[in-house]
């Protein structure tokens, strides 16, 4: 049933985001027991806390992911312009997702920390900075420089996933999270078609070198408008910012190095972080490389080989989200092994279908297969982070950092196998074909994945804890208690308690 704010607790909100209990949207069902988490989502809303604090997840990270590949669909124009070779590409390709392993890494306890709001708009003030400085570089040496200080806006995305468990329950985390991560994931498709539009508008009447330059602007201006607008508009969780419910005595202050130690020795944490590098780790990879695989391998213009590769992006509009409620889905039906099955399932699928993308030689053909591609990638990204909330509750933001920091180790990973081969003359049909067999045999680690909580296996669980057998179904938990000795129980005649 629809819940808001008991009235005799007061509403410990900082002055910047005061709302009312009334903002409430009253469609949504409000878990009092997780924190006033909703357990639906109404995304038709921008009521205050949930779902304009849940738009604004998702916008930051797309903005954010816009900023950090705004180069990418430029790079053609970029290689004539500054004289660079192949090589200087994938060097710069790489160096972009490198920051962002570290980076992630230290902003999910920060996150547990400060909340996701302030580091988000810290980051997206960051990306503005470093991407502006992009219109300086003349060499292969500034690309690499600056797309490595870019880099770092890229861990918005571990902000944003965090901010959707802060403000959903654990059930519909996964849908959630699958939403806000998908929608934030479409500003790695959207460079491909707008900036390669705006710099077309440009060239009309400047030149190459100086609109490719003037394009870089945009994304700046975007990523600092939409940092002001959500640190004034927005909230960390549904009973306010971190740092006032810290204040009040509403949230215990959590230390950061105690968020990452205790995700950072979670075995499960790391298998995740295996599997997301197979899976954001090759959309990455695909949104670095795409434009001028279809540019080199099918004689086509840059716009067109530019709308082609944003195919795959753009299908987080959709996909992404399709496989976490897939997950939430399964969980309801046969618990914790259905999520497990899902995952496992549509990164088998992934990589089936890139290595037949690898095989394509007729333009047509390869989009289709692109697509479909894409589709399995993005539903194993929300698959992926749907799994999340279950490794620790108390330390989610450490883990989203190490998961998604697994995204860019394999960005690094799959960027330099298309590097390596590429100085040795190979084509990158051929990398494409080894990543996919790769993703192949990830996935299979989904068979080693074991929570602490009294959750099933794909097979078993070593790691169960609870003294029952669990039957998990949906939310519900029927507990069946093992065989109990009454031999030695009697019955006390006078006060009939039972003794043992």
């Amino acid at each position: 049933k629809y819940k808001t704010t008991p009235s005799n607790t007061p509403s410990i909100m900082s002055k910047r985001t005061t709302y009312d209990p009334k903002d409430y949207d009253p469609v949504l069902e409000v878990d009092e027991n997780q924190g006033y988490k909703a357990s639906k989502l109404h995304i038709t809303s921008f009521a205050m806390p949930h779902m304009r604090s849940f738009h604004f997840a998702w916008l930051s990270f797309f903005v954010a992911f816009l900023g950090w590949f705004a180069l990418a669909p430029l790079m053609p124009v970029l290689k004539a312009d500054l004289g660079l070779t192949d090589a200087d590409i994938y060097a710069a390709n790489i160096s972009s997702v490198a920051a962002t392993v570290v980076a992630r890494f230290i902003v999910g306890p920060l996150c547990d920390r400060f909340g996701p709001k302030n580091i988000q708009c810290i980051l997206l003030l960051w990306g503005a900075l470093c991407v502006s400085f992009a219109t300086s570089i003349t060499n292969a040496t500034g690309l690499i420089i600056v797309r490595l200080f870019i880099g770092v806006v890229g861990s918005a995305f571990v902000p944003c996933q965090y901010w959707a468990t802060m403000l959903f329950t654990k059930e519909k985390a996964g849908t959630a999270q699958a939403i806000s991560g998908g929608w934030g994931n479409l500003g790695g498709g959207a460079p491909q078609f707008l900036l390669t539009a705006i710099y077309e508008g440009f060239l009309v009447n400047h030149s190459s070198s100086t609109a490719w330059r003037l394009t870089m602007i945009v994304p700046a201006a975007l990523l600092v408008t939409v940092s002001v607008a959500m640190y004034f508009l927005s909230t960390d969780s549904p009973q306010g910012d971190f740092g006032n419910l810290i204040h009040a005595g509403t949230k215990k202050k959590v230390s950061a190095t105690t968020s990452a130690r205790a995700g950072f020795s979670d075995p499960v944490a790391w298998v995740l972080c295996v599997q997301y590098a197979a899976s954001f780790g090759v959309e990455l990879t695909v949104n670095n490389t795409m434009t001028m695989y279809f540019k080199n391998n099918f004689t086509v213009s840059l716009l067109t080989a530019s709308t082609i590769a944003s195919c795959f992006g753009l299908m987080n509009l959709f996909a992404r989200a399709m496989g976490g409620m897939l997950s939430d889905k399964a969980n309801q039906l046969i618990g914790m092994r259905g999520r497990l099955l899902v995952h496992m399932g549509v990164l088998l699928l992934e990589g089936i279908m890139l290595i037949i993308f690898s095989q394509m030689k007729e333009l047509t053909a390869a989009i289709i297969v692109l697509i479909i591609f894409s589709i399995f990638t993005q539903c194993a990204e929300g698959a992926t982070f749907a799994l999340v909330p279950y490794v620790n509750p108390s330390a989610t933001g450490a883990i989203a950092g190490i998961v998604g920091a697994g995204g860019n180790i394999g960005a690094v990973t799959w960027g330099t196998i298309f590097l390596v081969r590429s100085n040795q003359g190979l084509d990158a049909a051929g990398s494409f074909q080894i990543v996919g067999i790769c993703v192949i045999i990830i996935s299979l680690l989904s068979v080693f994945i074991f929570f602490k909580d009294d959750y099933d296996g794909i097979f078993c669980n070593p790691r169960r804890t609870n003294k029952f057998n669990s039957i998990r179904k949906g939310n519900a938990s029927l507990e069946i208690p093992q065989a109990v000795d009454t031999s030695d129980v009697h019955v006390d005649q006078d006060d009939g308690n039972v003794e043992q």
